[in-house]
C-alpha cells in the first residue's frame, strides 16, 4: 500500500500511516496496555455542585463521574426566583419619568402590580394644557407635578 497524503485544514495528513497508528493503537488498548484513568472520583447526580466545585479547585487527579439516576425525578429542582410585585392600592412615586428610562421603569412597575403612579419633573410636559400626557404604552394612569430648579 503506497501512503496517500491529503490536506486537512491546511495539515498534510498520511491517511494509511493514520489508520495504522489507529490500528495500533486499538491492539495496545485490547492487549490491556492502555488503561483507563485512575483516580475515578464520582459524584451522584444530585450533587452535581459538589463535583463542579471540586473541579474548581484544580487540584484534583484523573477522571471526575457524575452518575446520572435512571429517572430524572430523582434530580432536585432548582427552585424559581421570587416574583417581585407591587402593591395594587398604592401609588409610587416616578422622578423624572418621561424620558426613555423612565417610561421603561414605568411599564415594569405595571407589570409587576402598580395601579397608579405620580410624576415628579423637572420641567412641564411639551402639552402643558393636557391633564394626562402619559404616552399611551404606559399601562396605569398618573399625574405629574413640575418644579423649576
Amino acid at each position: 500500500m503506497t501512503s496517500e497524503k491529503r490536506c486537512c485544514d491546511g495539515a498534510l495528513v498520511d491517511i494509511y500511516g493514520s489508520c495504522s497508528l489507529l490500528k495500533q493503537t486499538m491492539e495496545l488498548y485490547e492487549q490491556g496496555h492502555i488503561k483507563p484513568i485512575h483516580p475515578i472520583t464520582q459524584f451522584e447526580g444530585s450533587k452535581v455542585e459538589d463535583a463542579m466545585r471540586f473541579m474548581q479547585k484544580g487540584n484534583h487527579i484523573g477522571k471526575i463521574v457524575v452518575t446520572l439516576p435512571k429517572s430524572p425525578e430523582a434530580l432536585p429542582n432548582q427552585s424559581k426566583k421570587p416574583v417581585f410585585r407591587l402593591c395594587e392600592n398604592a401609588s409610587y412615586l416616578l422622578v423624572g419619568g418621561l424620558g426613555g428610562i423612565g417610561q421603561a421603569i414605568a411599564v415594569w412597575m405595571a407589570e409587576a402590580g402598580a395601579k397608579e403612579g405620580e410624576l415628579l419633573l423637572r420641567t412641564t410636559p411639551y402639552k402643558a394644557q393636557q391633564t394626562d400626557v402619559r404616552p399611551s404604552h404606559i399601562p396605569f394612569p398618573f399625574s405629574w407635578c413640575s418644579r423649576k430648579v
